[in-house]
């Protein structure tokens, strides 16, 4: 299964929907989601998917943002392949709590 089913398939299970998908067209960028809390359509943040920049057919990490243009992080996923479900847990879990408490913790 890949990282982004995984990240998907767990952001489903907190009720997470994917409105969007699309990209800033930035060698840095793979994509970004829109993402809407189902419970709460005014509730939303984006993934984005960050190119390694030592080898552009890599993923380097996946951030979760309130505002795409903004630099304040909600969570970070580095992608290096070691405890990856570990860390993909506290992802989800970072989000959660800014859901719940509307900031990052």
């Amino acid at each position: 299964m890949s990282f982004k089913v995984q990240v998907e398939k767990q952001l489903n299970i907190k009720t997470w929907n994917i409105i969007l998908i699309d990209s800033l067209n930035e060698w840095w960028e793979d994509e970004h989601w829109k993402m809407q809390w189902k419970h709460s359509q005014g509730l939303e943040i984006y993934i984005q998917f960050l190119i390694d920049p030592m080898d552009a057919s890599k993923i380097w990490e996946v951030i979760a943002k309130k505002e795409l243009n903004n630099n304040e992080i909600i969570s970070s996923l580095s992608m290096s392949k070691r405890k990856f479900d570990i860390k993909l847990k506290e992802f989800i879990y970072q989000i959660e709590e800014f859901r719940k408490n509307g900031k990052k913790t």
